[in-house]
């Protein structure tokens, strides 16, 4: 049966983008010390909720498909095609600033075959010391070794892939945190387990399993206290996993809100080097002074950055999308048709 879609948390994707393209195009002039710009110094706070999501959606994902090559199809074809588009939006950015103000801001720029490959690959800080062209890509590492630890619990027997979770939320909680290296990624992998745990509420039908969600959750609270106290991190990543399982009772209808929150990863891939590294070289100081015209300056911003990054949506992500679908439904063929009937019920 297919299942319904959950508008509520296309409107937390909303919001965690929202507030974070907030939180970037003020970050990089002078603070003013008004109400705005108080309030939206802490928009950083969209990437853990952007993590619960993550742990969330893709646990789903991974229970709803039979091979480990589907599933890593279907993510390389979600993350990667957006992504690199992205990248050339920042070598155009460079290229207008060098024009416009005859120097180039944006710094990270590839300058030789490993940190190229490194970019390409999402496999820069914070696994090596290779910085990222767009100071946003840090996130996609963490997201793409998440992905890489979900396909390896699906080689293991369904039955024993929360044990295996379990595990490695206990490695996250005893091993210290590595800032740069393979196991960069136990840092945040609290906020993923929290997204993790509240999916296999849902899937809990006996003792045993209630059991293991319990553990699950009681390990991945434990980490992310112990890691981050209850700082406003903390809180933010809670309340997030509270919303994710109130949308379960929650029927919203399909919205602007909604709408805006299904392109949020290209909202997010873009609006630094559009909305800073261009857009940004044209605020005024009197802008930046005022708490009002810098709240309609930025609204007007993240409007202008919408528009684009629908017709990324639609010109890039869909297709992209539809293309790892269609690779892993012909590999689902050669499976049998009960992997195709569970293929078609694997969320996007």
């Amino acid at each position: 049966m297919q299942r319904k879609h959950n508008f509520t948390l296309d409107i937390l994707r909303f919001f965690a983008a929202f507030i974070v393209v907030l939180f970037h195009l003020n970050q990089v002039i002078p603070h003013v010390d008004n109400w705005y710009r108080n309030s939206i110094k802490y928009g950083w706070l969209g990437v853990p909720i952007f993590f619960v999501i993550s742990g969330y959606f893709i646990i789903q994902s991974a229970d709803y498909t039979r091979s480990i090559k589907d599933f890593l199809t279907r993510r390389f074809f979600r993350i990667f095609p957006a992504y690199w588009f992205s990248l050339l939006i920042v070598l155009l950015a460079a290229v207008f600033q060098k024009i416009y103000i005859g120097s180039n801001a944006v710094h990270n720029i590839p300058k030789d075959a490993i940190s190229i490959l490194a970019t390409l690959t999402l496999t820069t800080s914070p696994l090596t010391k290779i910085v990222g062209m767009n100071w946003v890509y840090w996130t996609l590492t963490f997201e793409l070794f998440f992905y890489l630890v979900i396909a390896l619990s699906i080689i293991v027997n369904k039955k024993w892939r929360l044990g295996f979770l379990i595990l490695v939320s206990i490695i996250a909680l005893v091993l210290p945190t590595q800032k740069i290296g393979f196991l960069f990624f136990l840092e945040q992998w609290s906020a993923f387990g929290m997204g993790v745990s509240i999916y296999y509420y849902f899937k809990s039908s006996t003792v045993q399993s209630v059991i293991l969600f319990l553990i699950l959750f009681a390990i991945n609270s434990i980490n992310l206290i112990l890691k981050f106290h209850f700082s406003p991190y903390t809180m933010v990543t809670l309340a997030s996993a509270a919303i994710v399982f109130l949308s379960h009772f929650i029927s919203i209808r399909s919205n602007i809100f909604s709408n805006l929150g299904k392109f949020s990863y290209s909202t997010y891939l873009i609006h630094v080097p559009i909305g800073v590294f261009i857009i940004g070289l044209f605020e005024s100081a009197v802008v930046k002074g005022n708490p009002y015209l810098n709240l309609i300056y930025d609204l007007s911003v993240y409007c202008f950055i919408c528009i684009i990054s629908w017709l990324m949506f639609r010109y890039i992500e869909k297709p992209s999308m539809a293309l790892g679908k269609r690779i892993s439904v012909k590999h689902l063929k050669k499976m049998g048709p009960i992997s195709i009937k569970q293929n078609d019920e694997t969320p996007n």
